[in-house]
């Protein structure tokens, strides 16, 4: 009987190791920058083919810098969440959680502020102006190389 419950405890502490993780936004003024799984990463090679992949990804990380250069400039936390290590399927806000099981590119980045709906940023090659109205930023701050 003993060797039993041991094997039971045993698998239920395994499955609840293996659960999907939810990710606990705690901030009040930040942007979220979600990041791939290695199976995310084969899918979208087999999608786009591997050099368009590495073009498109390259392009992603150049403007990925660029938007945190600009949330700095312009006093906004950002915070960037690896499901590499930990497969998180959701962010969870005070007001809202989103799903984030299967991404739809290598990054996606998340808005918020206390008080109001996270918004997810649509464009990361030119973010200033969703930024912007989503912060209500009347005079921003440029990056400068």
């Amino acid at each position: 009987m003993y060797k039993y419950i041991k094997n039971v405890f045993m698998t239920m502490i395994l499955c609840f190791s293996l659960e999907a993780k939810d990710f606990i936004v705690n901030c009040d003024k930040c942007v979220i920058e979600v990041s791939f799984t290695d199976e995310e990463v084969e899918q979208f090679k087999k999608e786009k083919g591997e050099d368009d992949f590495y073009v498109a990804a390259d392009d992603a990380n150049y403007y990925g810098y660029m938007l945190r250069e600009y949330l700095k400039a312009n006093g906004i936390e950002s915070k960037h969440i690896s499901r590499l290590e930990t497969h998180y399927t959701k962010l969870v806000f005070p007001n809202e959680s989103i799903d984030i099981a299967r991404l739809h590119w290598i990054y996606e980045y998340y808005l918020y502020q206390k008080g109001k709906k996270p918004y997810k940023l649509m464009d990361i090659s030119a973010p200033q102006d969703e930024i912007n109205a989503y912060f209500s930023i009347k005079n921003p701050k440029h990056y400068k190389e």
